[in-house]
């Protein structure tokens, strides 16, 4: 039965070969967004079975249910979701197959699609280092692993063999001819195509397509804005702060709860590691690739022969920004506790420590002083509290700090001293004021001696 009612609010559908940025967007937007939506990233991972469906639009949602029993208690869900007034975002690459039939059944009007791109060399590559269509790429998975990881492959490797509703019908002759890299771009190809053909299909469903470069490598304000005005949320600069942050668990494992058709992401192992040689002999054989270039232009890429292929990219910079004394590394868009590491946080660092030993210098030099006025006796020194606190909390920010910590070995332990920092304000403030002011005899005449 096709449900044309008007929804609250419309869902949201990425359509994506995947390697592009969903993990990093949906992470995010879970993140700085929970009160306006609801996000997931493959609720139902391979089991959304792409490549049974794809391009299969005389497929209706009661058929696809048939084959997909856990899709019928996934979509009530979401409906929930859209009845108690937020909207539900799925971030994803598995559910392109079954996309029209989705919009055949909620109709135009309650559906919005997101076509998110990327290059298709760096696309195609990362597929390559995932062993996409390496057939012994399984051998080197370890037991438990290699189910679902076989699961993946053969619901989204697309091929003109075993799959016939492909858009290049050339490929059918070349595909035994093929290396692994140039199936990649085929995926790539079919699946980015597609977005077109969905958006020919269903004329009045809403689409709006960004660049995987313009958003997450190096981020523009104006796409980012695009992006969430297409969505009706608010732009929040904390999305382009973000992008500094990798989110990546491609490499994963999972464990596979059959009966409901469902994976829950733990970790996986291998990626290959492409050699320079073979970078370089992938660009030639993507020129090989007519359709994939005509396609890459359409989207924004000027892919010619001394095209750096989109290999050209802000990489995380190989310094650290901070070593600590313990001698781990912190990189830009680690994070560490509750803090993310950024060129600030590093400059910080410093004079944090250069403080903390102005701190304790002068600590030990008022304790001192003071011993030796009241002639080391301890008695004396205690009868003031508030001297004794405040050199108290001192002491115990330079052993906590000096001895315990070593230094500051990370980020997490910072909040701890801000707070015993902010404490030795409140109750010690005033005796250190008072220490720059005059000399610490002075002090103890007038705190301590009778």
């Amino acid at each position: 039965m096709q449900s044309q009612k008007k929804l609250n609010k419309p869902l949201v559908f990425f359509v994506s070969t995947g390697r592009c940025g969903t993990q990093w967007l949906a992470s995010n937007l879970a993140r700085y967004y929970q009160d306006e939506t609801v996000v997931t990233h493959e609720p139902l991972g391979p089991y959304y079975l792409p490549s049974t469906f794809f391009r299969r639009f005389d497929q209706t949602l009661d058929s696809v249910k048939k084959t997909i029993p856990s899709l019928e208690e996934h979509l009530k869900k979401i409906e929930e979701v859209v009845a108690s007034g937020k909207t539900y975002i799925e971030v994803g690459w598995p559910i392109y197959g079954i996309l029209p039939a989705l919009i055949k059944h909620y109709g135009e009007d309650n559906i919005k699609l997101i076509h998110l791109y990327r290059h298709p060399f760096s696309c195609s590559l990362s597929f390559y280092n995932g062993a996409w269509y390496d057939l012994d790429a399984i051998e080197r998975k370890s037991t438990g692993v290699a189910e679902v990881f076989v699961k993946y492959k053969e619901v989204h490797e697309l091929d003109p063999v075993n799959y016939p509703t492909f858009y290049a019908k050339d490929y059918l002759n070349r595909w035994s001819n093929m290396n692994l890299f140039e199936k990649c771009v085929f995926l790539w190809l079919e699946v980015n195509r597609f977005s077109f053909e969905i958006q020919a299909m269903f004329p009045k469903v809403k689409m709006h397509r960004v660049k995987f470069e313009d958003l997450i490598e190096k981020p523009k304000e104006d796409t980012m804005k695009s992006l969430f005005q297409f969505l009706d949320l608010p732009f929040k600069k904390e999305m382009l702060t973000a992008t500094d942050t990798r989110v990546d668990t491609w490499t994963w494992t999972f464990s596979v709860n059959k009966d409901a058709n469902q994976h829950q992401p733990a970790h996986k192992e291998t990626k290959k590691n492409t050699s320079k040689e073979e970078i370089e002999a992938f660009k030639k054989d993507l020129l090989k690739h007519p359709l994939a270039i005509e396609l890459g232009r359409k989207l924004g890429y000027p892919i010619e022969a001394n095209d750096d292929m989109g290999t050209t990219r802000e990489k995380k910079s190989t310094e650290p920004l901070y070593i600590s004394s313990s001698g781990s590394k912190l990189y830009k868009g680690d994070v560490v506790g509750a803090y993310e590491m950024s060129s600030t946080v590093s400059r910080c660092l410093p004079y944090f420590r250069t403080c903390l030993l102005v701190e304790s210098v002068l600590t030990l030099f008022v304790l001192s002083q003071s011993l030796a006025a009241v002639q080391f006796d301890v008695n004396k020194l205690l009868d003031n509290r508030t001297v004794a606190i405040g050199l108290g909390i001192q002491l115990g920010f330079i052993i906590s700090t000096y001895v315990s910590n070593k230094g500051l070995k990370d980020l997490s332990k910072a909040r701890k001293y801000a707070w015993a920092l902010l404490t030795y304000f409140g109750l010690g403030g005033y005796i250190l004021k008072n220490s720059l002011q005059m000399s610490s005899v002075q002090l103890l005449q007038d705190h301590l001696l009778p």
